[in-house]
């Protein structure tokens, strides 16, 4: 006769067993903390847990997006500044949306000078690459 520790496990919302090898996490992929009994934390700073969250998703810390939005008409000039918009900075490349292809081509142009510019800006190496997209405004 099978005891209770020969049956396989069963989840508690519908009695069905099981799928161990479905329920594992797969390799390389993170799951949140596991909770240890009795720990208490202290609840973390929103701009922090946005952080780690994005830079799990490859996004840039928010800190470097508002220097950035804030600093936008210093690193680009007041000109260019009415034509190109910061669209994102993932995985170290910053994207730059412009209304016209002439815009973008000063851009490219100036990329090098744009970069050294950011880095003031917001240090390091938060920005490796520069991509100018054209997306032209709707009247």
């Amino acid at each position: 006769m099978s005891g209770p520790q020969d049956r396989p496990p069963r989840r508690p919302s519908d009695g069905r067993p099981v799928d161990e090898e479905r329920w594992r996490p797969r390799p390389g992929r993170r799951l949140s903390r596991p909770r240890v009994p009795g720990e208490t934390r202290d609840p973390a700073d929103i701009t922090e847990a946005l952080a780690a969250v994005g830079g799990e998703l490859g996004f840039a810390d928010p800190r470097v997006l508002v220097t950035l939005t804030q600093g936008w008409a210093e690193v680009v000039g007041e000109t260019l500044a009415t034509h190109a918009r910061l669209r994102s900075v993932r995985g170290g490349v910053l994207t730059i949306e412009v209304d016209d292809a002439p815009w973008a081509t000063q851009l490219r142009y100036l990329a090098g000078d744009l970069r050294d510019r950011v880095a003031a800006l917001v240090g390091g190496d938060a920005v490796r690459e520069i991509r100018v997209v054209v997306a032209p405004r709707s009247p």
